[in-house]
């Protein structure tokens, strides 16, 4: 089968989204599911695989990560796979699970008190292995003392890397790496029906694909034994093709029409397919009876089998009379729908056992799940979380940019408003400057006549009138007093301008009299008689007297001259 692919897209589809994807490489083929969750309901919205050329994976271990990738990238590309929250499956001779207590401690000193116990555990060098646990719950000890129980995992860094590569060559970039056994739990380890909760009894689910076979023995879902061995229903076609004389193609060919119960297989093909699933049947027995042998170990109720190699015909009741306990094909459980819209009833039993492990490996990245065992390198998730942080900055900068561009457009209406109203002002200012422009001969006249008033303003400035000083002087002098002579003296510089005047007076109180009386000029100020004197008895009193000059006695001519007064 070159590839299978399908999708959800029946009535209420809309409303569900696609919440995690599990990738499973395997020997014979590459595998995806899609599901989503709703209420407690899990949908199995896409599911496809492409086959993949002999020697690509061996014993579950990538050999060549491009051809693989182009394998992904083809799948991805037919079932319009979503490239988030991508888990990627590892299973190979050289993954390892091991369960283990521990006393209680703090988390930070768990992960260090697992450091020290993983060389113990795990047959692998600690520095060519990529580690990782789970806490599977507390106990107490027969000596009644706290314990953590743990599920640790390891996987030769190879292994990883090898499957990492083909995933990123692919275009996919997965961002956690599950050990599969781990997965088919998930979706296979609901026990039995006919389990008695209080009965103390285990199941085991086996997987079984090209080229590996996964054991995982559980208690209520729980695992406590794991192990994977290099056999699978590869050697079944071996078998066929060596004994028949067929080429591989040929023998894998004639192995599954056995299996379906055609009668077109060559002959004696079914006594091969029989010999092969007892040699299989074997190899699983030996894997259980190394478990029950171990202390604490609890009896196998049922075997559920999975896996592309499960429909190998013969082998349910081979392994069934080799362990002596029920042999079921492994189904999705109730709560799971496993039949994406476009497969025949017959197509979906065929997928069943090869979508359990892909959709285990989705369940992983499941929103709400306790954190799972996550073997991604840390290289590899350090990068992711730049991706990640800077997809965040990518996106926080994006609506920033967006906010400046909201904030410019905003600016940019404001601006062109103003711009709007400054052409309207300045239209103005524009056509007052020409009514103004068209005026100008009147600031000229203006000038010129400021000008000439400047000139006429001077020439006058400081000059006194004095006909009004004199006709002031004769208004206000003494009747009994004459004058006789007057001098003026214009004001220049600091001098205030004077006046020097002669009169004659009847007697000497006419002297006080016109002291008195030319004090009460307004032009003049500081009046003062410089002599007083009579030449002879009955001649008139001779009268000398200087005063300054006031304001008063140099008005503003300019005004009346220029007509402003």
């Amino acid at each position: 089968m070159g590839r299978l692919a399908a999708a959800t897209a029946g009535k209420g589809s809309g409303r569900m989204k696609v919440r995690s994807v599990g990738l499973d490489i395997g020997s014979f083929a590459v595998r995806a599911a899609a599901v989503s969750s709703d209420g407690g309901k899990v949908t199995v919205e896409r599911f496809g695989q492409v086959t993949l050329p002999v020697g690509a994976v061996v014993a579950g271990e990538v050999q060549a990560p491009e051809v693989v990738g182009a394998a992904i990238r083809r799948l991805w590309h037919e079932t319009k796979m979503p490239r988030r929250r991508v888990v990627l499956g590892v299973s190979s001779t050289r993954v390892i699970l091991r369960q283990t207590d521990l006393p209680s401690m703090p988390l930070s000193e768990l992960k260090a008190a697992v450091g020290f116990q993983a060389g113990e555990l795990i047959p692998l060098p600690l520095d060519e292995a990529y580690l990782d646990f789970e806490v599977m719950g507390d106990a107490v000890d027969e000596e009644g003392l706290s314990r953590t129980r743990i599920l640790l995992a390891a996987a030769h860094k190879s292994v990883v890397d090898s499957a990492v590569a083909a995933a990123h060559a692919g275009g996919v970039h997965p961002g956690m790496v599950d050990p599969t056994p781990l997965a088919m739990l998930r979706v296979l380890g609901p026990p039995s029906p006919d389990v008695i909760p209080d009965v103390a009894q285990a199941e085991a689910v086996v997987a079984m694909g090209a080229g590996l076979t996964a054991l995982v023995v559980h208690h209520d879902g729980a695992a406590r034994f794991v192990r994977l061995s290099s056999h699978g229903g590869d050697e079944v076609t071996e078998r066929i093709a060596t004994q028949l004389g067929l080429s591989s193609d040929a023998a894998e060919d004639a192995k599954r029409r056995t299996a379906a119960g055609g009668s077109a297989s060559p002959p004696g093909t079914g006594a091969v397919v029989a010999a092969g699933a007892a040699a299989l049947a074997r190899e699983v027995q030996s894997s259980i009876e190394f478990y029950t042998a171990q202390p604490g170990a609890l009896p196998i109720s049922r075997v559920v089998l999975t896996g592309g190699a499960a429909r190998t015909a013969g082998l349910s009741e081979a392994l069934s009379s080799a362990l002596g306990v029920p042999v079921e094909m492994g189904h999705m459980p109730p709560h799971m729908v496993s039949r994406p819209v476009g497969f025949s009833d017959d197509l979906v039993r065929y997928v069943e056992p090869l979508v359990a492990v892909p959709v285990g490996l989705a369940l992983a990245a499941m929103p709400g799940r306790k954190a799972p065992l996550n073997l991604l390198p840390p290289a590899v998730a350090g990068r992711r979380r730049e991706r990640v942080e800077m997809a965040a900055i990518g996106s926080v900068l994006t609506l920033t940019a967006a906010g400046l561009l909201l904030a410019w457009s905003v600016q940019g209406g404001r601006l062109a408003h103003q711009r709007s109203v400054l052409a309207s002002q300045q239209a103005g200012v524009s056509s007052l400057q020409g009514k103004v422009d068209a005026l100008s001969y009147v600031s000229a006249t203006q000038a010129r006549i400021a000008k000439q008033s400047g000139l006429v303003t001077t020439a006058l400035q400081g000059s006194v009138d004095w006909v009004q000083v004199l006709s002031q002087i004769s208004s206000a002098m003494p009747a009994d007093t004459w004058l006789t002579s007057f001098q003026g003296h214009a004001p220049s510089g600091t001098s205030p301008g004077t006046v020097t005047l002669a009169a004659q007076g009847a007697g000497q109180l006419s002297t006080a009299s016109w002291l008195n009386d030319l004090s009460t000029v307004p032009s003049l100020s500081s009046v003062f008689v410089t002599s007083s004197s009579r030449s002879a008895v009955g001649q008139p009193v001779a009268i000398a007297s200087i005063a300054n000059l006031t304001p008063a006695a140099s008005p503003d001519r300019s005004q009346q001259y220029l007509g402003n007064g």
